[in-house]
């Protein structure tokens, strides 16, 4: 006895999902807006919480200085524009695979490395398990398409 089957299969659907998968894996630009609105959170409150309570407190002189001139003003607050910086970042470039954003600040280098006079106190940095996160969203972007 001799048995054969044959089939046909159409794969249109099958490749219009490959083709969205692929799509979508190379158009990133809104996982990247996502990861900006994540690091600014993210900054803004270690910035709130003096680094996440690791900042060093101001020098007396300084400090008594500053409460004198800016009262109940805390670590890294004067004017708020730092503030302002840390937690709505410039965009330098988002394309579909890479972005770049920063802190536009002309003080902030000062704060983020130090000074001869003034601590470090670094407002810029890459969140724990931020790569696995992004990398977390760049999946679920992708499973959007199919």
């Amino acid at each position: 006895m001799y048995f054969a089957l044959k089939t046909d299969y159409d794969n249109r659907n099958t490749m219009r999902h490959i083709n969205n998968v692929e799509d979508a894996a190379t158009h990133l630009k809104p996982v990247f807006r996502e990861a900006k609105a994540k690091l600014e959170a993210i900054y803004a409150a270690h910035f709130l919480t003096n680094g996440g309570g690791t900042w060093k407190p101001l020098d007396p002189q300084y400090g008594a200085w500053k409460a004198s001139r800016f009262p109940g003003a805390p670590t890294l607050f004067r004017t708020g524009k730092l503030f302002q910086a840390v937690s709505d970042l410039a965009v330098e470039s988002i394309d579909d695979m890479s972005a770049s954003f920063y802190v536009n600040s002309p003080i902030a280098d000062f704060h983020q490395y130090g000074t001869w006079s003034m601590p470090k106190r670094e407002i810029i940095f890459e969140p724990p398990m931020f790569a696995r996160e992004f990398a977390q969203d760049v999946i679920e972007h992708v499973k959007r398409k199919l």
